[in-house]
């Protein structure tokens, strides 16, 4: 009551004073003070309070099973995908089971397919600490393969006693957490070292599990196989040895205030090698990269959250070598023989030349026409077929 007529008294009066400012905010302390109890939160409440307030954080992770034929001109590529996405739910618990239409969905999609996708969707609910003792199982089967790569790291230096400089190399690399090639007849075998502190790191900036009681959510994870085709602008200017990004991008239906997407930062993104398709024309790196962005709406002004999944892809030139290059090469060089015509014979010269000159027109056409699509600048192929001609 007296905040009330103090209000009222400076509206009338229309005269501010600072010590009356000062006033109602101490009055207003002591009152709230006073209605409300003295409550001590809990580490728990602490936390699902600051989930409850922030923007839930998706992250995703993706394998790619299988990457079919790239189509160069119609710039399309085929694949399937398996795309695991986890957040955390705090309405969720042992006794409540997540449902789609209920419960939060972040409403994931891809943004860059052509027609309709076949896809399998299915959510898996965990409590935070089962969540947490699945996250530890995995690590200890990385220290294994972290012991295994530790014994050969034993057997190179015993094998080198008498060269310290390949000893001190071998350390630096093993300190670094970098990935070394044991080298065999066969197939090379990939061994990686994991820094299990980082790991854990990780895990506990994603969910403070020691914090949160059973009761304060769950961690719903989301899985999706999906298969079909997907556009992808292609750069041709080194064209035909170019090197092409082929992306999927994921979107949010949702805000970028509800919604973030970002790359899982406990399981990397994979490519199965061996189940690309188009092995002989194009060779498959077997790395990810992965780029996180605001995607603006076309009818609003509004921002989403989006990941982008990119793959490398070389195509191998030595098809156009020989049937492009090579052979263009041996129409200019047939042209040499027009100066073995005599000076005499002008229209001789000139037919030949002619001849040769729509051969050379006809052949670039018909190689253009099958191999790229109709681009509005000038490739390799193009820059090197015009200077013969």
């Amino acid at each position: 009551l007296n905040i009330i007529e103090i209000i009222k008294k400076m509206v009338n009066e229309t005269i501010l004073n600072v010590s009356d400012l000062k006033f109602i905010d101490q009055d207003a302390n002591s009152l709230l003070s006073e209605l409300l109890p003295q409550q001590q939160p809990t580490r728990a409440n602490k936390q699902v309070k600051l989930l409850d307030s922030q923007k839930t954080v998706v992250e995703i992770r993706a394998v790619f099973l299988k990457v079919g034929e790239i189509d160069t001109i119609n710039e399309k590529f085929y694949a399937e995908i398996f795309i695991e996405a986890k957040w955390i739910d705090t309405s969720l618990s042992k006794l409540v089971k997540y449902n789609a239409d209920t419960h939060f969905n972040p409403l994931l999609f891809i943004v860059n397919n052509l027609g309709e996708l076949k896809q399998q969707v299915w959510h898996n609910q965990y409590s935070l600490r089962e969540y947490e003792r699945l996250e530890a199982e995995q690590r200890n089967q990385s220290l294994n393969v972290n012991e295994q790569a530790q014994l050969l790291n034993l057997k190179c230096v015993k094998s080198n006693k008498k060269r310290p400089w390949r000893r001190r190399l071998m350390d630096k690399i093993w300190s670094s957490n970098e990935m070394i090639e044991e080298v065999n007849d066969e197939q090379p075998k990939q061994v990686f070292v994991v820094d299990v502190a980082s790991s854990k790191e990780c895990v506990d900036d994603y969910c403070d599990v020691d914090a949160v009681t059973e009761d304060a959510g769950c961690v719903v994870v989301e899985r999706r196989r999906v298969s079909g085709q997907f556009y992808q602008t292609l750069d041709l200017k080194n064209f035909p040895a170019d090197v092409q990004e082929l992306k999927i991008t994921i979107g949010t239906a949702k805000h970028t205030n509800d919604v973030e997407l970002r790359h899982s930062k406990t399981k990397s993104s994979s490519v199965n090698v061996k189940c690309f398709a188009d092995t002989q024309e194009w060779k498959l790196y077997q790395h990810i990269l992965v780029n996180e962005f605001k995607r603006d709406c076309l009818f609003t002004s509004e921002a989403y959250s989006a990941l982008d999944l990119i793959l490398n892809v070389a195509r191998k030139p030595a098809f156009y070598y020989w049937n492009a290059y090579f052979l263009i090469f041996l129409i200019t060089l047939a042209s040499l023989s027009v100066f073995s015509i005599h000076c005499d014979r002008t229209q001789n010269r000139i037919q030949t030349t002619c001849t040769l000159l729509l051969t050379l027109v006809t052949f670039k056409w018909h190689i253009t026409n099958r191999s790229i699509p109709f681009v509005s600048y000038m490739t390799s192929l193009d820059k090197y077929s015009i200077a013969c001609i």
